[in-house]
């Protein structure tokens, strides 16, 4: 991403734009705006900007690119790429997260039935066992997996997302690490929210799903000496690779197994929960006829769309009056996409924990609490700043 005044000085060379007639036409002095050329001066308002744009006869893709390092310029490049991140995760959620090209070599591999311990380095081997092994306990009674592997090993959601898991009872428990830093991915999209996407697709699929994160520096963690940083178990298998996942050992061996188990346990103890399906009661809350974003929590604002607060009347009225006192009074209307979006998932914010209700593929409610306190930050952040587009002034309680 463009730095505001790298990109302006880009524009007026690329257009051959004279200094003292753009000046003139912003009604700036041309010291000004030679200021803000050099970077020496902050990024002018709103309203001067477009009249840049406008002088400079920019292009569609180009006014984008001009307002997002504008925008950049006053909130940072990582504020700005957060709220991106959450608003493309909200835009976006009723779309599947797993689609990815996968190699039939991947399906190839079955496990060795007297095997107790093999030694890989071909590529191909890691996701070929990982799907054997995910194959043969998905329907096992009482069966039992757990994974030690980033979240964005996007091949293992893609199996936990398919057809192999539907009615799997399968209890499936995952560590992962956290960076104790927010991180920008290499396409300037927010790490935590690119994780929250795949973890949300095992629960899509109504699996029985606990992750759970730890905090570390996680290039340092990934590049240092540990040998076998990833980890994969079911009840009769032990996966371990370093972190590329190109070279690892199978064990089958019951006794190495059940040790793995006993450390991934101990592990375990020392993470905390990420997501956690809850068993809190939502009855009084308009879910059934509330497309929204809604807050007990002052911190987070509320947001309702006018059709459901038009839903209220409708409502019988000793229903009505007892949904109207979590209404508090000051909210917003959403509008546009993210109005249209939000029937696919509620947002419900008490007491620090933030749920998250949507239907998983079978039409079966989900209730998630979100734990972590950077993605319950990250999502405070983009509700309290969501753009005019999307939504329009406080009203007073109706």
């Amino acid at each position: 991403m463009t730095e505001f005044p790298e990109l302006l000085n880009k524009f007026i060379e690329q257009k051959n734009i004279h200094i003292y007639s753009m000046a003139k036409y912003c009604g700036l002095d041309r010291s000004t705006l030679y200021k803000i050329i050099k970077g020496n001066r902050r990024p002018p308002s709103a309203s001067v900007r477009d009249k840049m744009a406008c002088f400079m006869h920019l292009t569609p893709d180009e006014t984008r690119q001009f307002e997002q390092a504008w925008e950049i310029s006053f909130t940072g490049k990582l504020t700005y790429c957060r709220r991106k991140s959450i608003e493309d995760f909200l835009l976006n959620f009723s779309d599947g997260f797993s689609d990815m090209p996968v190699k039939k070599s991947y399906f190839s591999k079955e496990l060795p039935a007297d095997s107790p311990c093999i030694a890989f380095s071909e590529k191909d081997s890691f996701p070929a066992y990982l799907h054997a092994m995910l194959k043969k306990e998905s329907h096992s009674t009482g069966g039992r997996m757990g994974f030690l592997i980033q979240p964005d090993y996007r091949f293992l959601f893609h199996l936990l997302s398919g057809p192999e898991f539907f009615n799997s009872t399968v209890r499936i428990d995952h560590i992962f690490c956290l960076d104790q830093t927010e991180q920008l991915s290499e396409t300037d999209e927010y790490c935590h929210i690119n994780y929250l996407k795949q973890l949300l697709l095992p629960f899509k699929n109504g699996l029985d799903y606990h992750p759970y994160c730890f905090y570390d520096n996680i290039r340092t963690h990934f590049s240092n000496l540990n040998l076998f940083p990833v980890l994969i178990l079911t009840e009769g298998s032990a996966l371990v690779s370093t972190s590329d996942c190109t070279r690892g050992i199978l064990y089958q061996d019951p006794a190495t197994v059940k040790m793995m188990w006993k450390l991934f346990d101990t592990y375990q103890k020392s993470c905390i929960p990420v997501l956690r399906r809850s068993q809190k009661s939502f009855d009084k809350l308009p879910w059934e006829c509330t497309p929204s974003y809604f807050a007990a929590d002052k911190s987070f604002p509320c947001f309702f769309t006018k059709p459901a607060l038009e839903s209220l009347g409708r409502l019988d009225s000793l229903k009505a009056e007892a949904l109207k006192q979590y209404i508090p009074a000051d909210f917003r209307f959403l509008k546009g996409a993210l109005a249209e979006a939000s029937g696919s998932l509620h947002l419900y914010a008490e007491n620090n924990v933030l749920y998250l209700i949507f239907d998983d593929i079978r039409n079966t409610p989900v209730r998630l609490s979100l734990h972590e306190p950077g993605l319950l930050s990250a999502f405070e952040d983009y509700l309290t700043h969501i753009p005019a587009k999307f939504c329009q002034d406080s009203f007073s309680k109706c």
